[in-house]
């Protein structure tokens, strides 16, 4: 075997680092994230507008630019796909797109975005919305890419456009997808977090964390914020309308503490030495014990919460009586009535 001379090898290590390095730029500018507020989608894939989307057929119908848009059909699962759309780890984009619905039936339209790293999905945020568009809408909501999102594993990181419409067809139209720039810096969270007594009756609920400025989450039925502390560790949060007696209310910082809304007392009719009965209104089927001296007795209110206790015998002017109802598994402080 005849080995290479010295000055061959080399110029071979010249060839083979200049090339390395071609290489090298040549993958950089493809995988370019492009300027703030730029189209990553057009930018990335001119033909987007007329393309055939995957699993979606054309419709010459459109809104603002190109010559056609998707036409998703109803009860159909949806996946778009726009290749080789890297992007920055730690950052923020805002993905928007018209959509115009077909048919006057009920529509609802689930969509979402799925980010891949190494080429595994990375879950993000999704939502949905409902209602007849006769004309193409704007929709848009903004995102967070993770910190672990590894341009180095995966330098083809793909966002997808999921679509799952239910009731009828939609039109989509003009997507955009644009970098707002850094991720916002999530708040430290809380080590603890106190609430005040909740009942349906609330209109407020508020209490403290340490006193620092901290985040933690607030969780009840389908709602979940995630809520700010001030700098003296003071929260609040103001409702539209009361919660259900007996919902579950989950406080999330480094620690998870949960309470149960509760009931509210029943309201009970004046009472006299005349009265024939105990009367009052309630919870819609609250089951209410009315204790006259050792003697309780429970009675179950109606659908529309009214309740009656026909007494046996009428009560003396200034004897008292206790009344408290039992709701979801919550029961009521015990209020005391005086009969006139």
């Amino acid at each position: 075997m005849k080995i290479a001379s010295g000055s061959v090898l080399k110029r071979l290590s010249k060839v083979l680092v200049l090339a390395m390095i071609v290489s090298i730029m040549s993958v950089m500018s493809f995988i370019s994230v492009g300027a703030l507020g730029e189209n990553l989608v057009s930018g990335h894939d001119p033909s987007f507008e007329t393309a055939a989307w995957v699993g979606g057929m054309q419709n010459t119908d459109f809104v603002n630019t190109g010559a056609a848009s998707m036409q998703v059909a109803a009860n159909s699962y949806v996946s778009l796909w726009v290749n080789d759309v890297p992007l920055k780890p730690s950052t923020q984009y805002t993905l928007s797109y018209y959509f115009k619905t077909m048919t006057s039936d009920y529509n609802k339209m689930n969509y979402g975005i799925v980010l891949k790293a190494g080429g595994n999905p990375v879950p993000n945020k999704s939502t949905s919305f409902e209602g007849n568009f006769t004309t193409f809408t704007k929709k848009s909501f903004t995102f967070n890419t993770p910190s672990n999102l590894d341009l180095k594993v995966d330098p083809f990181n793909n966002f997808g456009l999921q679509l799952n419409p239910i009731g009828g067809d939609f039109l989509v139209d003009d997507v955009s997808l644009v970098e707002v720039g850094p991720a916002p810096t999530p708040a430290p969270r809380a080590s603890s977090v106190t609430i005040n007594k909740v009942t349906d009756k609330t209109l407020t609920l508020f209490g403290k964390t340490a006193p620092v400025a901290t985040a933690f989450t607030l969780k009840y039925g389908s709602v979940s914020k995630t809520i700010m502390s001030n700098v003296a560790g003071l929260w609040s949060l103001n409702l539209s309308k009361g919660i259900t007696v007996g919902t579950k209310i989950t406080l999330t910082g480094t620690s998870s503490r949960s309470i149960y809304v509760g009931a509210t007392a029943p309201t009970v009719n004046p009472v006299t030495s005349k009265s024939k009965a105990i009367t009052g209104k309630t919870y819609n089927k609250g089951v209410v014990t009315i204790k006259i001296g050792v003697k309780s007795t429970i009675v179950k209110a109606s659908a529309s919460g009214t309740f009656k206790l026909v007494l046996a015998k009428t009560l003396k002017k200034g004897s008292k009586f206790t009344v408290k109802v039992k709701m979801n598994g919550q029961t009521s402080p015990i209020k005391t009535v005086v009969v006139k």
